[in-house]
């Protein structure tokens, strides 16, 4: 019985032995299959392939570029209510995200191109400063400068709250101080034309 045990063990062995021979066997030949195949591919479609990756990536290289871009880009969006009393139109600059940048030295490229527009009201939406930056002089100057031209909202972004509420900077009373209606849960009505806008 003790031999009959130990010859199954032997075979089994064996078996096992043959089976990893059997597998790395099976591993070499596929490895040498992969190269010779990587070796018929002709050299067109190699090429082909790298210029579709090439494409791609100067793709990528150009689209982040236009996204980080610095330069000042105006849009135009024009829309129609009933709800506007009159024939004169209305037009409000919304300005966003702009986490301190300057367009011209004191934003002077900037605050020329707003008043080109005439506008009868100057929305800031929010993200005019950083978070990080505790420095708020472009912001305050860029609302002196605007206050000349029309009435000026502001609404806080992310970046703003953070200093407000976590920094402890008082950025809603300096801002109101300079002349600025600061729009924090609360709204405003404003009247432009003959038309009443609920700003907030």
């Amino acid at each position: 019985m003790w031999d009959q045990t130990q010859e199954k063990d032997k075979e089994e062995a064996e078996s096992g032995r043959s089976s990893k021979k059997t597998l790395g066997e099976r591993f070499r030949r596929l490895i040498v299959a992969g190269f010779k195949t990587v070796r018929k591919v002709p050299w067109k479609k190699c090429l082909a392939v790298f210029l579709w990756i090439c494409l791609i990536a100067a793709g990528v290289f150009i689209g982040g570029k236009y996204l980080l871009s610095e330069e000042l880009e105006v849009t135009f969006h024009h829309l129609y209510s009933p709800k506007i009393i009159g024939a004169s139109n209305t037009r409000i600059i919304v300005l966003s995200d702009l986490h301190n940048r300057e367009f011209g030295p004191d934003n002077t490229e900037l605050i020329k191109q707003i008043d080109i527009l005439e506008p009868d009201m100057i929305v800031m939406a929010g993200d005019m400063v950083n978070a990080d930056d505790e420095n708020l002089d472009i912001l305050l100057n860029l609302c002196e400068n605007l206050l000349g031209i029309a009435p000026v909202y502001f609404s806080p972004g992310n970046h703003e709250s953070n200093l407000m509420y976590e920094k402890g900077i008082p950025l809603e009373e300096t801002l109101s101080e300079k002349g600025v209606h600061v729009l924090v849960n609360r709204a405003e009505a404003v009247v432009i034309g003959r038309t009443t806008f609920l700003i907030g």
